[in-house]
């Protein structure tokens, strides 16, 4: 699973690490919530107050999708020992696929 949570639409506001800080420790708790993304199984988000996902927003989903391209491309990148499973670099590819 992949998961992500920070500057969904832009937001004038920043995920302040005092957020950061309690995502973790509610994740380490097992008190944190992820929701399916676009009802995707490949990823999940957190909901969090002003910092929903807007892929109606043609800026945000460019955005997402250059991101997700930066992601399969360090993985394309990577060799001997760092090299990851195959389903990594699937599981970004069939987001991107179902984003565009």
């Amino acid at each position: 699973r992949l998961l992500c949570y920070k500057y969904w639409i832009l937001p004038k506001e920043k995920v302040t690490p005092k957020m950061t800080l309690g995502l973790i420790e509610e994740i380490v708790t097992g008190n944190l919530g992820f929701e399916k993304l676009l009802g995707m199984d490949e990823i999940e988000y957190v909901k969090i107050e002003d910092f929903t996902p807007n892929f109606s927003n043609v800026k945000y989903k460019k955005l997402f999708l250059e991101r997700l391209q930066n992601r399969v491309e360090y993985i394309d990148g990577l060799y001997n020992q760092d090299i990851l499973p195959i389903e990594a670099r699937e599981s970004i590819l069939s987001i991107i696929n179902k984003v565009k």
